[in-house]
């Protein structure tokens, strides 16, 4: 996929709840979540083998001519 634009937010805590409080808490990450430059995300979650969420949020802004064409 093609970006003309792309941002990246990432937190690590003992819960869900704590990262997204986390994001949303830190001015810079939560610019990228109300940014309205980006089109796209993509969000991961993964548990550690200690037991600690990673949180991965991918923005990207797709350029008009990257659209996808329908198959006949």
């Amino acid at each position: 996929m093609a970006a003309s634009l792309a941002g990246e937010n990432v937190a690590h805590a003992a819960s869900v709840v704590h990262a997204h409080r986390a994001l949303w808490s830190s001015p810079a990450h939560r610019a990228n979540m109300l940014s309205p430059h980006f089109d796209s995300i993509g969000i991961g979650v993964v548990r550690d083998a200690k037991g600690s969420f990673w949180v991965c949020q991918l923005f990207t802004r797709t350029p008009p001519s990257a659209g996808v064409t329908p198959h006949p």
